[in-house]
């Protein structure tokens, strides 16, 4: 089993990069294209589903493993401002066409509100209630998506979470649970040197990543449940979304390594969000002048 356990932090990001391409690709086929490549867009859009999950577990593993959890945050606030500054030139500019409907939200909003309360929730007494801001605001944005509430029509893409309550529970879930499990390994050894020993473990490493696929799982299953139960509760595309459940096999097979790392690498990341959205943007534009 320890020989399978082979794809490291670096790879992890590598491969969410890649099905986050194919799937806003799908997105602009889809725009530009529409009906006469459904079933491309269809492909790239299943493909795509794989990109989240990982992402929502790597910045769980930053939050656990960094050193200043204050800092992390205010790197994904950094990029959530910026995306905010992107998305609102392209939702309000008519120089970017069809781009200005598409449906798009943003995912470092998201990942903020998440770190922000995981940062609430390792405070101290009832300062762990500020967690209950950021929750706030995702379900405030889930429940007017579900009712339909006249100002979402108006509402600015740059202050909608991508994934909403979906999202925010599978990255808050993924924490907990990973946490909980340190805690109890810490618990069980006790003694620092057997705990990091045990770290280093094909057990910890299956358990641990079992984990962290747990709510993945759970939440397909919730959301498959509602599609079917209570149909107007299906604010993500249960369809499409289901197939999200294939991320579980990278997630599975993840080392705990970090695997390549510099500074080029670590905001070359950051940084891909936006140039990609960018260039596969110009690409279509060139072509559909």
């Amino acid at each position: 089993m320890k020989k399978i356990l082979k794809i490291d932090n670096f790879i992890l990001k590598i491969i969410a990069c890649i099905t986050m391409t194919f799937d806003h690709v799908g997105i602009f086929l889809d725009m530009y294209m529409g009906s006469s490549v459904s079933t491309i867009v269809q492909a790239f859009r299943i493909i795509g589903r794989i990109a989240f999950p990982i992402f929502a577990f790597l910045i769980v593993e930053g939050a656990l493993h960094t050193k200043d959890l204050k800092k992390y945050i205010l790197r994904i606030g950094i990029m959530a401002a910026a995306i905010s500054i992107f998305l609102l030139v392209f939702q309000y500019s008519s120089l970017f066409g069809a781009i200005t409907t598409a449906p798009v939200s943003n995912i470092f909003l998201q990942f903020l509100l998440c770190l922000i309360t995981i940062f609430c929730l390792n405070l101290k007494k009832y300062w762990k209630l500020f967690a209950l801001l950021p929750f706030g605001y995702i379900v405030f944005i889930y429940i007017s998506t579900v009712i339909k509430a006249p100002y979402m029509s108006m509402y600015p893409k740059a202050f909608l979470p991508d994934y909403g309550l979906y999202g925010f529970i599978i990255v808050i879930g993924t924490y907990l649970l990973l946490k909980y499990y340190n805690s109890t390994v810490s618990k069980v050894l006790v003694e620092q040197d057997k705990i990091e020993a045990y770290k280093e473990t094909t057990e910890y490493k299956i358990k641990y990543n079992s984990f962290a696929i747990l709510p993945l799982f759970i939440m397909t299953a919730i959301i498959t449940l509602l599609r079917y139960v209570y149909p107007v509760m299906n604010t993500v595309n249960v369809s499409l979304q289901s197939y999200a459940f294939l991320a579980a096999i990278p997630l599975f097979l993840y080392s705990g390594k970090l695997g390549k790392s510099n500074k080029i690498i670590k905001y070359g990341f950051y940084g891909f969000y936006p140039v990609h959205i960018i260039l596969i943007w110009l690409i279509f534009t060139l072509i559909y002048l």
